[in-house]
């Protein structure tokens, strides 16, 4: 009743990595797994996927247990 209808987050953090072996991981869903914490607190979640496999545009919905919920990633913008 008193929380936002929608949250925006946005996190930074140095990676001691060329951005060729980076990019790619970031810049699609399908290797999410790889690198999620969430991955690991809930193995059974499911995903889904839409719009293009990479860039912007790209969207992933999962429903998890209740440590990892239900919600939605969208790519905006890649650099």
């Amino acid at each position: 009743m008193f929380l936002p209808a929608s949250v925006h987050v946005e996190r930074s953090i140095v990676v001691a990595q060329p951005p060729s072996s980076v990019f790619p991981l970031l810049n699609s869903f399908a290797r999410f797994n790889e690198w999620s914490p969430w991955a690991d607190i809930d193995p059974n979640a499911k995903y889904s996927f839409e719009g293009p496999a990479e860039g912007i545009g790209a969207k992933m919905s999962w429903v998890g247990n209740d440590e990892v919920g239900t919600g939605s990633q969208l790519i905006t913008a890649s650099e």
